[in-house]
């Protein structure tokens, strides 16, 4: 939940903050898996991603630009690293805004209305990766390479919200999507507030670094209710691998542990619940379905042992947030102060 959001900021509205009516949402146009030369595996949505939409408003994007930039988030939310050279961290923590938008069920089925998948997705339970920033300040010949190498996402679905501004001439800075086939297709917002969504977890990408311009991008995270449902027996692959790099261990520890273990523990109730309250104890079949469980719960406890121990085996500096006066351009327009500055 968000324990101190700034006092007197003004509540997130989705119908006042977001442009997703039901005719904007039937003219985004969507990539199916299928269409990209996926194979469709049993009980897989078939959605890649979509082309940009309108995401906020300009009310919204105003909002949403202040509470990055508001004294909360700057003096506890910005983190850097060699890695993700600047990066915006459990803000929804620390505003009012940002929290009660990573939470909003009206969001959440409009997104859900443009997938086509009833009621499939959920808010991530591991708060620390419902919401982040990525802020790619370096410009020129560094800017010109992946700003991200191909991968695929251990969480289900991502949001990426455009919140730089993106100058005329502006070159990359998009995401990369690769088809099965190999080809690939640079998809772009055309302007701040402006969004697209991806299955992640599935279609191969990678973030085209941005040769000319700052790119801030806000990236909101979504799983699939089936994929943490205790009968589920695909692993939850979410681990510390880079979030220890950029985020406070103790913070980390804590949210990381909680989510994970609340997920074990509903897992055990469900094998209580549904193998020991029968009678039929005589059962191959019963035995070999509860050891698949049993398997899964072990693969998810190693994942959250291994991650657990990365932070652990650090022998670096912890990290810690940035100090605010050392976070000055972020790409986009005058929120206090100096234009572009904090």
């Amino acid at each position: 939940m968000c324990k101190d959001g700034e006092l007197g900021s003004e509540a997130f509205d989705f119908a006042k903050h977001v442009d997703l009516s039901p005719e904007a949402i039937s003219a985004i146009q969507v990539h199916s898996l299928t269409e990209m030369g996926y194979e469709l595996q049993p009980g897989q949505l078939d959605f890649g991603y979509c082309e940009p939409f309108r995401f906020l408003t300009s009310q919204g994007l105003k909002l949403y630009r202040e509470s990055l930039t508001s004294p909360k988030v700057t003096a506890n939310c910005y983190y850097s690293c060699e890695k993700v050279p600047l990066t915006v961290r459990n803000a929804t923590a620390h505003s009012t805004f940002l929290y009660e938008m990573s939470t909003d069920s009206s969001l959440l089925g409009a997104l859900q209305k443009l997938m086509n998948c009833g009621d499939l997705l959920q808010w991530h339970p591991f708060q620390l990766e419902q919401m982040m920033t990525n802020i790619q300040q370096t410009g020129g010949e560094s800017g010109s390479k992946q700003a991200f190498k191909w991968h695929n996402d251990s969480n289900d679905f991502v949001l990426l919200v455009q919140v730089s501004d993106i100058p005329a001439d502006a070159r990359g800075g998009g995401t990369l999507m690769m088809s099965k086939d190999g080809s690939i297709r640079e998809v772009r917002a055309p302007g701040a507030g402006y969004a697209y969504l991806m299955q992640g977890k599935v279609v191969v990408h990678a973030g085209n670094g941005s040769e000319n311009w700052i790119r801030s991008i806000s990236v909101i995270s979504f799983v699939s209710k089936a994929s943490l449902a205790p009968e589920c027996l695909e692993p939850d692959t979410v681990n510390l691998t880079l979030a220890k790099n950029y985020t406070q261990h103790g913070l980390l520890d804590k949210e990381y542990g909680t989510y994970r273990l609340k997920n074990c523990k509903e897992k055990l109730d469900f094998l209580m619940q549904n193998f020991y309250g029968e009678s039929d104890f005589e059962s191959k079949e019963r035995r070999a379905e509860l050891l698949l469980h049993l398997d899964h719960l072990i693969k998810n406890l190693q994942i959250t042992r291994d991650s657990l121990q990365m932070l652990n085996d650090w022998s670096e500096a912890i990290p810690r947030p940035l100090p605010p006066e050392s976070v000055t351009d972020l790409g986009f327009a005058k929120v206090r102060g100096e234009p572009g500055r904090i």
